[in-house]
């Protein structure tokens, strides 16, 4: 019976994706005023992170800030609903990548890379669309989804536009297999999530705050030995949005540990602050506290 829902949704879910994008942001006021004024839908915890991340804005500048995240995440949840449909050639207009050739000479010696970005404007697009930018093979790394069922119709859009998706735990083990392989892989990676072995988590200062960090990319840069970027995802206007690449560290098996997280965190933070609406102020990033001294 839940299979039969779940088929039900997925199939009306569908058939408003393929509606004009432009058409279903004639309903983003309602969206936003239904997370933003009926369910207070994270309410606390954006106003908590804004406080204690930009401490000099004033309470009337972060109650704009506020309303402008509610503006921006219910285009960004129409804009996920329209990934179900959205066609190869609209997805490359509204996507662009601006230096695909950065990465060419990589790409060139067979070299691997690893690609950093964080929860900044539509970074779901940025994933769908990298197969058509990239010459390296595609290999978004992701969090498992508890639904199955959801997780399988999610990922089948993803491979339908050749993207390979590995889970997190699967990540080290398809690193050691198929780095080396032809094509070369550039392996994308949105890494400012909370961990979940906090064991051998990192602690950084991020947005002015104590902030625990995932070691993963760090461990299979240096591993590895994969050159690492930044991708910076750029807000052009609605429905729009730019991306380019950045050397973040070339040479990481020659780094010291917690060297690569830093960098990333630091380009990380300058790109939120350059459109400080555009991050995923509704993650409870913060939920964890440093151990005491």
């Amino acid at each position: 019976m839940q299979k039969i829902f779940y088929e039900l949704l997925f199939g009306l879910l569908r058939l408003w994706a393929i509606l004009p994008l432009d058409f279903l942001y004639l309903f983003q006021p309602i969206l936003k005023f239904t997370l933003k004024d009926v369910l207070h839908y994270r309410k606390q915890v954006i106003e908590d992170n804004l406080k204690q991340s930009l401490p000099k804005y004033s309470e009337q500048e972060l109650t704009q800030i506020k309303n402008d995240y509610y503006t921006h995440l219910s285009c960004l949840l129409l804009e996920s609903l329209k990934s179900f449909g959205i066609s190869k050639d609209e997805l490359i207009e509204r996507y662009q990548c601006l230096n695909p050739e950065l990465l060419y000479e990589q790409f060139d010696k067979g070299q691997s890379i690893l690609l950093l970005t964080g929860h900044c404007a539509n970074w779901e697009w940025g994933a769908i669309s990298a197969p058509h930018y990239l010459k390296h093979q595609a290999v978004c790394i992701y969090k498992k989804i508890s639904n199955q069922f959801v997780e399988d119709k999610v990922n089948g859009v993803r491979a339908k536009l050749g993207v390979e998706m590995v889970v997190t735990e699967q990540t080290y083990r398809h690193i050691y297999r198929k780095s080396n392989e032809a094509p070369p892989k550039a392996y994308i990676l949105v890494a400012d999530q909370n961990p979940s072995n906090l064991k051998r988590a990192q602690w950084v200062n991020f947005l002015g705050r104590a902030t625990i960090c995932i070691h993963g990319p760090e461990i299979y840069a240096q591993r590895f030995n994969l050159p690492v970027y930044y991708i910076h995802i750029q807000r052009h206007k609605r429905g729009h949005y730019h991306c380019r690449f950045e050397p973040l560290c070339l040479h990481p098996s020659k780094t010291q540990k917690g060297e690569i997280t830093q960098l990333y965190m630091e380009r990380l933070e300058q790109n939120i602050l350059e459109d400080i609406p555009a991050w995923l102020w509704s993650h409870r990033r913060w939920k964890h506290q440093p151990p005491n001294p």
